[in-house]
This record gives structure tokens, sequence and C-alpha cells, in this order.
């Protein structure tokens, strides 16, 4: 699953566990070095003189845990994908926690960005889809599910609107003139 995560919009969708979660059901005993796993791969795959020792992993799979919990396997996987393929910039012959802390700042800023972005896209569709129920002194209803179906029912059915059921069992609310 994990693998085809390569930007935010798969992140959503992965629907993975948070750290917190996974904390709460398998303990943090489990967490830190399920982390310290990925920092390792990490040291490994890159070429650098100053690596760092085994308490420096320690303290930064720990940071990670704390500091970041909210995220998920998905977020951890992209953070040190996108690391390896040097987006975090490059790293000049030495690797410490601090650098791989703020890449996990940086993702996270990105990801609230990618939310957000993701939350007013969905404000605007369901705009969208409300303005074209009103459209022309008609209330149109779907054909098949969308989360605004009874509102816009209820709402035509306050404005004295009749329903007409076409052929096709679509049902289209006229206003009263």
């Amino acid at each position: 699953m994990c693998r085809r995560v390569d930007d935010f919009p798969a992140i959503f969708e992965a629907r993975l566990p948070t750290l917190i979660r996974i904390e709460r059901q398998y303990g943090y005993d489990f967490l830190c070095p399920y982390i310290k796993l990925w920092i390792i791969d990490f040291l490994e795959f890159v070429n650098i003189g100053k690596q760092m020792n085994p308490k420096q992993i320690n303290a930064t799979a720990e940071m990670i845990a704390d500091e970041f919990n909210k995220l998920t396997l998905a977020d951890v996987y992209l953070v040190f994908k996108r690391a390896k393929a040097g987006v975090y910039g490059e790293l000049y012959d030495r690797i410490d926690g601090q650098i791989i802390l703020s890449w996990f700042r940086k993702h996270l800023n990105e990801r609230l960005e990618a939310s957000e972005e993701r939350s007013m896209q969905a404000a605007d569709r369901d705009k969208y889809e409300e303005e074209q129920y009103f459209d022309n002194n008609r209330v149109r209803t779907p054909r098949t599910g969308n989360d605004n179906f009874m509102k816009n029912v209820k709402n035509a059915i306050e404005k004295g609107c009749k329903p007409i059921v076409d052929d096709d069992g679509h049902i289209t609310w006229v206003m009263p003139k």
C-alpha cells in the first residue's frame, strides 16, 4: 500500500493508521523501534561520512513518535521516500536528528496546506452542486447517492415546490409561480 504513496492525495486515500493509533494498539516499545527501522533504512541508503550513532537514532525515533504522532504510516513512508530522492535538499556529508525532524516539520506543514486545499475544494463542490439544484426555478435531485440529497428535498418542499418525475425516474422539483 505504501509504495503507491507519492503525494498528499494518496496519503489521504491510503487510510493507514496514525502513529498514535499504533502506539495505543501495540505500545510505545513497538512504535519507536518501528520508526528506528525507517531511519536505519534511510541511513543505509545514503553514503554519508558523518552517520548517526544508536543513541541519536533512538532519540530521533522517540521525538518523531512524540511530536508527529498524528501522522500516518503513509506520511512516514513519504517523508523518507522524498528524503532519499533529495527533495529536502542535499545532506552535505552529515545527517542527524535535527535534519530528519526538519523533514517531518516541512512535511507536516505541506500536509496541512494540502488538507486545507482539499477541504476548500470539497466545499466548492458542495456549493456548485447546491447551485445546480436551484437553477432556473427548478430543484433537481440526483439519480444516485449524494450527501445533500435529503437537504435539497427538504428545501424544495419548504419552498413549496412540486415534484415531477420523468421517464427515467429522475425527480425535478418545480418552483411555484
